[in-house]
This record gives C-alpha cells, sequence and structure tokens, in this order.
C-alpha cells in the first residue's frame, strides 16, 4: 500500500496553489508517482480514493481529473481509474470512468467527482456512487473489477431534497455551508452480513451526514438515517467483528465550524450516541 501514497500527496498538494507546475515529484523508491499534474491534460489531480478487491487482490485507484484548474468551484473535473493487478507494483494507463464535459463546438462544463467505491461480496461487483456539480448524485457498478463500466444512473431523485434546485435545495438558510452541497465520504462505504451496501454522505439539502443505502445490490437506492451533526464529510467502520443489521459502526466526522462551533473531528459509536438515529 506504501507505493501509492504518493498519489495522495500530490492530489493533497493541489490544495496549497491552483496553478500547479506540471511533472512529477523526484523519484522516492519505493513509494511512486500515479498522478502527476500536467498528465493527460489535466493541470491538476485532486480527491483520490482506494479500493482493494479482496478476491483478487487488485487495486483501483480513483481520482478526480481536474481538467483547466485545481479551484474547488467548478470547471471540466472527470473521474478516473488506474489499476493494478500486483499489489501495486505496476499500474495500467488512466481510463475515464465518466466525464461529462465539452469544449468544442460548445463549451459545456461538469464538475464529476467524489467517487465513493464499494466492493459487494455477495456479487463480485464493485459499486461507484459519485457526483455531477455537487448537486446530483450518480451511480455506476462494474462487473470485472473496474474494466468496464455500466452507463452510469441518476439517482438524486431518491437522495436530494428537491432536486433540480441547484443552488438553494429549497433550505430556509440556502447559503448555509453543506446544505446544498452534496457529497461523499469519499473514502469506501461499508456492506452488512445481510448484503445491504452502506455509503456515507452529507449535504443534498439534508442538512446533516446521512447514509445511503441499497438492499438490492445497487439496484435501487434509499436514505436511512443519519447524524444531528453539521453536515460535512464523513466515514464509518466496524466497531465489532459482526456486521449484522444492528452492528456498531464507528463514525469519524470532519466538521468546519458551521455555526460558530469550533473545527473538530467527532467520533460517535453509532446506535449509542445520543445525537444518532441511524439503520432503521
Amino acid at each position: 500500500m506504501r507505493s501509492v501514497a504518493a498519489a495522495w500527496l500530490l492530489a493533497l498538494s493541489c490544495v496549497a496553489a491552483q496553478t500547479i507546475k506540471p511533472g512529477c515529484l523526484p523519484p522516492a523508491p519505493p513509494l511512486r508517482d500515479l498522478w502527476c499534474p500536467g498528465e493527460n491534460n489535466y493541470t491538476c489531480y485532486k480527491i483520490p480514493s482506494l479500493l482493494r478487491v479482496p478476491t483478487s487482490g487488485a487495486l483501483l485507484g480513483f481520482i478526480e481529473g481536474r481538467k483547466y484548474s485545481c479551484a474547488d468551484d467548478g470547471g471540466h473535473v472527470d473521474v478516473l481509474l488506474k489499476r493494478s493487478t500486483d499489489g501495486g507494483k505496476t499500474w495500467s494507463a488512466a481510463s475515464t470512468v465518466y466525464s461529462n464535459s465539452t469544449d468544442a463546438p460548445r463549451k459545456e462544463w461538469h464538475t464529476i467527482g467524489d467517487a465513493l467505491p464499494l466492493w459487494d461480496a455477495a456479487t463480485s461487483t464493485v459499486h461507484l456512487v459519485f457526483t455531477r456539480d455537487n448537486s446530483d448524485v450518480f451511480y455506476t457498478r462494474s462487473t470485472d473489477e473496474g474494466a468496464s463500466w455500466a452507463p452510469p444512473r441518476n439517482v438524486s431523485a431518491g437522495v436530494v431534497v428537491n432536486v433540480g434546485r441547484s443552488g438553494t435545495c429549497g433550505m430556509a438558510q440556502p447559503n448555509l455551508a453543506g446544505t446544498c452541497f452534496c457529497g461523499t465520504g469519499h473514502a469506501s462505504g461499508l456492506q452488512l452480513q445481510s448484503g445491504r451496501l452502506l455509503i456515507p454522505m452529507y449535504g443534498c439539502g439534508r442538512n446533516k451526514p446521512f447514509v445511503l443505502t441499497s438492499a438490492d445490490h445497487g439496484a435501487t437506492w434509499q436514505v436511512s438515517g443519519g447524524i444531528a451533526c453539521a453536515p460535512n464529510e464523513w466515514d464509518f467502520a466496524p466497531a465489532t467483528a459482526s456486521l449484522g443489521d444492528s452492528a456498531t459502526l464507528l463514525a469519524s466526522i470532519r466538521a468546519k465550524g458551521y455555526g460558530g462551533l469550533p473545527s473538530v473531528r467527532l467520533q460517535a459509536r453509532l446506535r449509542q450516541h445520543p445525537c444518532c438515529e441511524f439503520l432503521k
């Protein structure tokens, strides 16, 4: 896993500046650069996520390819993927999982990102949830470990409050940070023993972190509770070896000081924490 650490460093370096110098970091074996600014005509790479396929050991490295700017204010952004079948020693060329932007003859840019992968042990499928313009939620799947992907489906109708009203989300306070912005937790989701899929998400007009779930292996998606905290990036992990439907999960939530609150990292034991309503 150390071989992919440089990808995270490169992606995070984009935060510091909007103009990134093309090229890779100096060689530092055994680390290797997966995504270098300027590669494949993308100015910047940001928001990486990594999935290991447990049955084969294949690694799937997803990232946002930001075409013309590293800023977080939208633009031409695509979800890209590199694959490794030898534990990270070598990697495939980059492939595009999904792009929805055109430059000519008519410029129409969309931000495709926040990719969150999840392995389904029951169907040997990689599920991928991502967003478009951080206002719509899309879903696709791969049955060949990322070599090909099904046409993405827009599943916003069951997820986003007042879908299609980007910028207001029907909220009384449309400018409250995080309420209209729709995002995932970036890291992988979780599958329970029942086969139920859990995806951490936040915002989307719901004004809190919430869980996107599927009980039919991605055919349909529903919102199933959340945490009564300010909406922001979050993730969860099992607190015990058991992953039954009554499993205890630990949540890690990033807070940016919404409403005058200090910036903190909250860890809550779901099902036991008094602010939580989770896994109905």
